[in-house]
């Protein structure tokens, strides 16, 4: 049985596919140095799905991923940091009333909008060429027909 049939078969709701999804994404991380493996099994101890919840042994997984494989690194980070608001509001106890139902959406498009600012604030090398050799500066030349 492979991870995939094991985790997303049809019933997969059962704690038990999950616990040997989980088990064969452990398998596969430390055999076959997988960082597929690393993030799916650090998802599952995050979230709780056939495995203890867990988030440092999920914050551990999710930085083993990213050190693994440089590809890893954007969705790893993005639930990485998830992960971190999930620490911080469990700290400083629940919400009130309905409010943890909407919980998980507002944490991740938080998480989303402050990456996708950080990213939007970082400056951009200049490209050669375009304007001059060095990015800028000189005008382009009009040509003579």
């Amino acid at each position: 049985m492979s991870c995939r049939s094991a985790y997303f078969a049809e019933r997969a709701s059962s704690s038990e596919d999950k616990a040997v999804a989980a088990e064969l994404y452990g398998d596969a991380a430390l055999n076959h140095n997988s960082a597929r493996a690393l993030y799916n099994l650090a998802y599952m101890h995050q979230f709780g799905l056939g495995v203890d919840k867990s988030l440092g042994v999920a914050a551990d997984l999710y930085t083993r991923a990213i050190d693994q494989n440089g590809d890893a690194a954007v969705p790893a980070s993005l639930l990485l940091a998830y992960l971190r608001l999930q620490q911080l509001l469990a700290r400083l106890g629940s919400l009130p009333g309905s409010m943890d139902d909407y919980l998980d959406l507002v944490l991740f498009v938080a998480v989303v909008l402050l990456i996708s600012l950080v990213a939007w604030r970082q400056p951009r090398p200049a490209r050669p060429g375009l304007n001059g050799p060095n990015g800028g500066g000189a005008a382009a030349q009009p040509l003579n027909l």
